[in-house]
Parts: structure tokens; C-alpha cells; sequence
């Protein structure tokens, strides 16, 4: 196996840092975003031009497929230029970093959690809602301040893969090209959700293949993060998620999911109102907002482990 090279492995490590550290900063958090709205903005006016409610189920599902096609062929092109341009220009490897840091997401999902928290500390239950419905694909209108903290504690469990490894993987991968292509997919899968129907499925179908082979890695990092989390069960961490995925077989969720439900003595997923879907762990399913704060704490460990190790790739590949 090649390992990749140092370049790369420094690039996206810049990337990930300058993330977590400037993309919380207001006026340059809506610039950082705005490729990444940009995507949704294009997934919603593909949706609303070609997803007719008078069309077939099957005509629905095959458009939706071109759309997402066209999405993946279109952002890989926009990547291959773009990883050119900067090959070309002076301190090109600068522009890199910055445009790598605007396809993640690891902040985004911190700073979701922990405003929610806010949110459910004031009893500002509409404002949570608000927050909520923008990073998950069903319906939050209905709520309540417990299925709000639940779903706050699985942005963080998620997050972790799509807004974090993944980019990684792709980026040190296929470059450029393939991380925004993964974003792409990955944004166009959450903007569609479930109220798109058989238009959406494709899209999302291909998010979960895009995520499938790094969640094993990210239920392994979250469970062994909650070593260093106070009140939270590294041990209990591996069973639940190893129970989950044998229960569901190995889909994205149950790895982290099951891992982050683990450690904190919860019971994530569940039934929603437009979904009966099975609960993962055997824990509380009565999520309080204190539970964000202790999912905040191992994200950000697992954040800072994700960082250490490709520091030390980084550094073995430039030694050798």
C-alpha cells in the first residue's frame, strides 16, 4: 500500500486546523460557507426543476440519478480546475488550504451542537428546532426539548464522519477533484433529505457509499476519545456500536452513532414522526443538554486525533 505523500497530508492538516480555530470568526465564517450553500442552493433548484409531483415514482428516481451525476461530474470538473490553477500560481499550496478548509465541516457541526445547547438552556425550543432542521434530513417542527438534545448529540456522532475523515480520506485520495466531489454529494444528500422522495435517492445512496469505509474508523476514533471524557464509557462505547452494526448491518450510523451512544449511556436514532427508525444503544433515550456538552468533548478529541495522526503520516512521509 502507497502511503500518501507529505504535501497532501499537510495541505489538508493546515486545513483541518485553520477549520477549528478561524471558521467560528463571524465575518469569515459566511465566506468560508458560501461554496458549500452554494451546492445547496444548486441541489434545491435541480430538485425543484426536475422532481414533478406528477411523475412516477421511477421517472422521479431516474432524474434524480442524472441530477446527481451531473453534481458529481460537475464538481470534480470544478476540482480539477481549480487543483490546476493552483499548481500554476505562486504559493499555490496557500490557495489549497484555503480552498480544502471550505469543504469542511468539522466546526460547523461543534458550533451547531453547542448553539443548541444555548437554544435548550434558555428554553428556546423554535430557535433549536431552527438549528437542528439545517444539519439533518427529517423533520424537526415537532420536537421536543429531548429529541432536540438527542438530535444535537447525533450531529456530533455524524459530523465526525462527513464533516471530518471523510473530507480527509477524499482529499488525500483524489485530491481537490475528489474532496469537493465528496462534499457535493455529501451537501446534496442533506438538501434533498426525505422530501424529495424517489428523487433523492440516488443522491444520498452515493453519500452513504462515499461515507461506508471510513465509518468503522470513525466509531473506533469516537470510542476511544471517550477515554478522555469525563463520565463517559470507552468500553461501552465498542460494544454498543459493535451491537449496532450487527443489528443493521454496516451502514455509516450504527458505527458512530452506536459508538457516541455508547459512551454516554444513551439511546440515539429512534422513531421520528415520518420514519420508524430502530434505537441504537440501550442507554437513556431522555437526552439532556448536558449530553451535548459531553458529545462536544470527545468531537473535539477525536477532532484533535484525527490531527495527530496525520501529523505523524505527514512526517513519516517526509522522511522517508
Amino acid at each position: 500500500m502507497t502511503l500518501p505523500g507529505a504535501e497532501a497530508l499537510t495541505i489538508i492538516l493546515l486545513a483541518l486546523v485553520g477549520d477549528g480555530i478561524i471558521a467560528g470568526l463571524p465575518g469569515l465564517r459566511l465566506v468560508l460557507a458560501s461554496p458549500i450553500a452554494a451546492m445547496a442552493v444548486l441541489s434545491r433548484w435541480l430538485d425543484r426543476r426536475l422532481n414533478r409531483p406528477q411523475r412516477s415514482a421511477s421517472n422521479r428516481k431516474f432524474r434524480g440519478a442524472i441530477a446527481a451525476v451531473f453534481m458529481l461530474g460537475l464538481a470534480f470538473g470544478i476540482g480539477t480546475g481549480l487543483e490546476e490553477l493552483a499548481s500554476r500560481v505562486p504559493r499555490g499550496w496557500m490557495w489549497e488550504v484555503l480552498l480544502a478548509t471550505t469543504m469542511l465541516t468539522q466546526r460547523r457541526g461543534m458550533d451547531t451542537s453547542r448553539n443548541i445547547r444555548k437554544a435548550l438552556d434558555r428554553n428556546e425550543l423554535d430557535a433549536a428546532r431552527i438549528l437542528l432542521g439545517r444539519e439533518v434530513s427529517y423533520d424537526t417542527s415537532h420536537e421536543d426539548a429531548h429529541g432536540l438534545a438527542r438530535g444535537a448529540v447525533e450531529t456530533c456522532a455524524m459530523r465526525f464522519c462527513d464533516g471530518v475523515v471523510a473530507p480527509v480520506f477524499w482529499y488525500v485520495t483524489l485530491g481537490l477533484p475528489g474532496l469537493i466531489a465528496f462534499r457535493a454529494i455529501n451537501v446534496m444528500a442533506h438538501a434533498l433529505g426525505d422530501r424529495s422522495g424517489a428523487f433523492g435517492m440516488t443522491a444520498a445512496r452515493l453519500d452513504r457509499v462515499l461515507n461506508i469505509v471510513l465509518a468503522p474508523i470513525c466509531g473506533v476514533v469516537i470510542s476511544v476519545s471517550a477515554a478522555f471524557a469525563p463520565t463517559a464509557n470507552p468500553v461501552q462505547a465498542f460494544k454498543v456500536m459493535g451491537d449496532a452494526v450487527r443489528g443493521r448491518g454496516s451502514i455509516v450510523a450504527p458505527w458512530t452513532m452506536g459508538a457516541m451512544a455508547g459512551a454516554l449511556g444513551l439511546a440515539l436514532g429512534g422513531p421520528r414522526r415520518d420514519g420508524a427508525e430502530p434505537w441504537i444503544g440501550d442507554g437513556r433515550a431522555r437526552t439532556l443538554p448536558q449530553d451535548i456538552g459531553r458529545a462536544i468533548f470527545i468531537y473535539a478529541v477525536a477532532g484533535m486525533i484525527t490531527a495527530g495522526t496525520i501529523l505523524l503520516l505527514a512526517l513519516y512521509a517526509a522522511g522517508r
